[in-house]
C-alpha cells in the first residue's frame, strides 16, 4: 500500500453492525405492513396504496434512524425527505407490480417492478443525503442508486418467485441488507474515493 494511509473502518462507520440489524429488520416490518395493511385496506389500487404509503413511511423512518447509528449527518429535514419520499414512491409501488403484470409475465413483472421502486426510492435516499453539506460525491450517489435498484431487483425476484411469507421476507431483507450495504460504502469516503 505504499504512502497510503490505513483506515480503521469500525470508526468510520461505528455501530454498523446494529446499523444494518436495523435496515434489515426495519424494511422486513415495513414489507409485512404494507403487505397486511394493503389487504386490510380492501384488494383495490386505493387500498393497495394506503397500505404501502404506512410501509414506506416505516421503511423511510426506520432508514433515517439507522443512518444515525453511524453517525452519518442526518438531521430532521432529511429524514422527512425519506419517510415522504418512500411513502409516496410505495404508494405507486402494488400499481407498478400490477400494470406490468398485465403486460409481462410474472417472472419479470416483479423483478422489474420492484426495480423500479428501488431506482426511485435509492434517488430519494440520494437527495435527502444531499440536502445537507455532504461529502458524497455524484459518483457515489449514482452507484448507490444503482446498488439499491439491484437489491429492490433481487428482492422481487424471491418475493414473486414463490410468494409466500418466506420468500417476501426473505426479498425484503435482501432489499434492507443492499440499503444498508450501500449507505455504509457511502459513509467510508476514505476508502472509497473517486477521481474524475
Amino acid at each position: 500500500m505504499g504512502s497510503q494511509q490505513q483506515t480503521n473502518t469500525a470508526e468510520l462507520t461505528p455501530n454498523r453492525e446494529k446499523f444494518i440489524g436495523w435496515m434489515v429488520i426495519g424494511w422486513v416490518v415495513a414489507g409485512a405492513i404494507g403487505i397486511v395493511l394493503s389487504w386490510a385496506f380492501g384488494d383495490s389500487l386505493i387500498g393497495d396504496a394506503m397500505g404501502w404509503v404506512i410501509g414506506g413511511t416505516i421503511g423511510g423512518l426506520v432508514t433515517g434512524y439507522a443512518l444515525t447509528l453511524i453517525k452519518a449527518p442526518v438531521q430532521g429535514k432529511q429524514v422527512t425527505v425519506l419517510a415522504l419520499g418512500w411513502a409516496i414512491n410505495l404508494a405507486f409501488f402494488e400499481a407498478i407490480v400490477g400494470a406490468l403484470g398485465e403486460t409481462l409475465n410474472m417472472a419479470l413483472s416483479w423483478p422489474l417492478g420492484w426495480a423500479i421502486a428501488g431506482a426511485i426510492g435509492g434517488w430519494v435516499t440520494g437527495y435527502a443525503l444531499t440536502l445537507q453539506q455532504s461529502h458524497l460525491q455524484k459518483k457515489q450517489l449514482a452507484l448507490m442508486i444503482l446498488g439499491i435498484t439491484m437489491g429492490w431487483a433481487i428482492g422481487g425476484t424471491i418475493a414473486g418467485a414463490m410468494g409466500d411469507a418466506l420468500s417476501w421476507t426473505i426479498g425484503w431483507a435482501i432489499v434492507g441488507a443492499t440499503h444498508g450495504g450501500m449507505l455504509l460504502w457511502c459513509f467510508n469516503p476514505p476508502k472509497f474515493n473517486f477521481r474524475a
